[in-house]
């Protein structure tokens, strides 16, 4: 999660340089990056690459955002999809708090034409967050053969976290993931990276 918008500046211009760099590396070897995430940046209607009709207001962390997506030529999956469905990806646990679009998944110019749904999913999970769970689903981007039929990347079974087994297994490889950041980035609290 990048830092929040009322955070330092250097402290929100730090975390965005540092995945600059990251894709910077990256982009070195390919344009099919996607980037995902809680950027807790409001967009709003200003950028086209991550417009969205749910946020009419932005934030300090907006054009940190926008820079991000411009610099590395990255697109909203929401913009992309040929099929989107447009919903708050964070809503506050109060029942009158905050709710907005802060987290994305952005899609590198390689993939951009191969996104063919994006869905912010509002159902309860058995996820412990305030965050809704984003997905998107891309065509397979190599080229088609006329003669053999389009392939679609295979999607999560979410409704497989209902099985209590299933779910503490899930928890269990995210928290092992999670340290790995950590151990990779140094010393700092694992939820934060999370």
């Amino acid at each position: 999660s990048m830092p929040v918008a009322s955070a330092q500046v250097m402290e929100r211009e730090e975390a965005y340089a540092g995945l600059q760099e990251v894709l910077s590396q990256q982009r070195a070897n390919s344009k099919d990056v996607i980037v995902m995430g809680d950027f807790n940046a409001k967009a709003g209607q200003r950028s086209a690459r991550l417009a969205t009709p749910m946020e009419s207001k932005s934030n300090d962390n907006t054009p940190l955002l926008e820079d991000l997506v411009i610099a590395h030529q990255l697109k909203s999956a929401a913009v992309c999809a040929k099929h989107a469905t447009h919903e708050y990806t964070y809503r506050s646990r109060r029942v009158d708090g905050p709710k907005s679009v802060i987290d994305y998944i952005l899609i590198g110019a390689g993939l951009s034409n191969s996104v063919r749904k994006y869905n912010v999913d509002t159902d309860d999970l058995a996820v412990d967050s305030d965050h809704q769970l984003l997905w998107t689903e891309l065509q397979d981007f190599q080229k088609k053969s006329s003669s053999k039929p389009e392939r679609i990347v295979e999607s999560w079974k979410l409704s497989a976290l209902d099985d209590e087994e299933v779910s503490a297994k899930y928890v269990e490889a995210m928290e092992a993931n999670t340290e790995s950041i950590a151990e990779n980035r140094g010393p700092g609290d694992v939820e934060q990276l999370w």
